[in-house]
């Protein structure tokens, strides 16, 4: 499943707002679901309300929905258009539920009346077919040469045919922004909760056995050890897959996934166990706050097997280093497999990692009423077009160029020290010209002119 694209009519401070979630033209994939999309903006401009509305158009929550307050707009303000296997299929919301409106590629492009049944099959294959990580929380097929549509021109229509979309079941996506995420937890550990139980049967069976060997019924507990170690190839510890993607990426904050287990501890607890790189074993109160939200946001991810699905994550930079967050888009999207990420953010590392195209800049209009999108590109939607590439910018040209960050910070006082930096060179510039460089007040000078550069960043 991928979305497309959101098209919202008016809802909140959106009005008119059409988000094309596509590759440009120009693109190898030009015309296909983008495999991720960041949002960028000020506070207020909606970024959040945006992946909350995704979610609310995936699973078809209605507590989302109340909370969203949807159903205080009319029917078809806001359309979602996203493709589901081989389907084209538009979302949307009205008073009696969740309808869409599905196109399948064949001939003159028809409704497809089998829809429904084949949307559910789908989702029992690819659950989840979402996964959440809200900020407030603790925490598959190539389709070509499809037609393009424009988003708005459903307003008002009724002559397609339509189908009632039903909600979705607790086991069809991952959500760590309910109430309930100690219970999602638990599911995404059960793989781990039932490899640990396995092992400990066939450890058993061959204690026991070994227990009760006398003379050749030894060969009972070289038999069992065979199959044991047999067993342990065709199942590897899910603990070992976990520190193998896991440990480069926490080794920077000091810590390593432990993989010599109390496994009764696993079984009565069903966490992970970290160390740190001095083999101390790290209670999981001490786990900083970085750490735990790496942990909580990879291991659902890995844990899952999600294949094709929507993965939703607010501000990912939250407690990270920066050297962290320069890896970490690109570390999510290694963990699985033709997955579509939305994310939110406001560090201009993390946008470092995206492609103009994959951005979507929100802002104020001039009324500061509406939010609209800051395009940044010119003419056609074309990778070539783009006015702004985050991956070939510094630090500065991404707070200047894409955040809209003008002053260059902390103005006032670096002035006043350029100033007086400029002034003791060429005090100093003088004195060597009259050949009095040496002595205590030329030292003095050097002095807070090395000091001051130090300072201003100066090499």
């Amino acid at each position: 499943m991928k979305v497309h694209g959101i098209s919202i009519g008016s809802y909140q401070q959106f009005k008119s707002l059409e988000l094309d979630f596509t590759y440009p033209k120009g693109h190898p994939k030009a015309g296909q679901a983008l495999d991720r999309v960041c949002f960028i903006g000020q506070g207020g401009t909606g970024k959040t309300t945006l992946l909350r509305l995704i979610k609310y158009f995936i699973t078809h929550d209605p507590n989302m929905g109340n909370d969203l307050k949807i159903d205080e707009y009319e029917a078809r303000s806001i359309l979602m258009d996203t493709m589901i296997g081989k389907h084209f299929v538009r979302k949307y919301r009205r008073a009696a539920g969740f309808f869409a409106a599905s196109l399948k590629k064949g001939a003159g492009y028809g409704w497809d009346a089998d829809f429904k049944e084949y949307y559910l099959q789908h989702i029992i294959n690819n659950r989840p077919i979402l996964l959440n990580f809200p900020i407030e929380a603790p925490k598959n097929i190539l389709i070509k040469e499809y037609p393009e549509y424009s988003m708005h021109n459903i307003y008002g229509a009724s002559e397609y045919d339509t189908h009632e979309l039903p909600e979705m079941g607790p086991r069809d996506f991952v959500d760590f922004g309910d109430k309930n995420s100690i219970a999602v937890w638990d599911l995404v550990m059960d793989r781990i909760k039932r490899h640990t139980s396995q092992e400990l049967d066939w450890k058993q069976k061959i204690a026991e056995a070994a227990i009760a060997a006398t003379g050749t019924s030894q060969k009972k507990v070289e038999q069992l050890t065979i199959e044991y170690e047999a067993w342990l190839k065709l199942n590897p510890s899910p603990l070992e897959n976990l520190a193998i993607k896991l440990n480069s990426l926490i080794a920077p904050l000091g810590v390593r996934i432990k993989t010599n287990v109390d496994h009764k501890m696993i079984m009565r607890l069903g966490s992970l166990q970290l160390q740190t790189h001095q083999g101390v074993d790290l209670n999981r109160e001490f786990w900083s706050t970085g750490t735990r939200q790496i942990i909580e946001s990879a291991v659902p991810l890995i844990e899952s097997k999600a294949k094709g699905a929507i993965v939703l994550i607010d501000e990912p930079e939250k407690s990270l280093y920066p050297d962290v967050q320069a890896q970490i888009v690109d570390f999510f999207s290694g963990l699985v497999n033709d997955c579509q990420f939305f994310y939110t953010t406001h560090s201009p590392i993390i946008a470092s990692s995206f492609d103009p195209w994959e951005i979507v800049e929100l802002k104020f209009d001039e009324s500061n009423q509406y939010v609209v999108q800051e395009t940044n590109y010119v003419g056609e939607r074309h990778v070539d077009n783009y006015t702004v590439y985050p991956k070939y910018l510094k630090w500065d040209g991404i707070l200047t160029k894409l955040f809209g960050l003008m002053d260059d910070g902390n103005s006032e006082y670096r002035t006043a020290a350029v100033t007086k930096a400029a002034v003791l060179e060429m005090e100093l510039e003088a004195m060597k010209e009259k050949g009095k460089n040496q002595g205590p007040k030329f030292e003095r000078l050097l002095a807070d002119f090395i000091k001051l550069k130090t300072k201003l960043g100066w090499e």
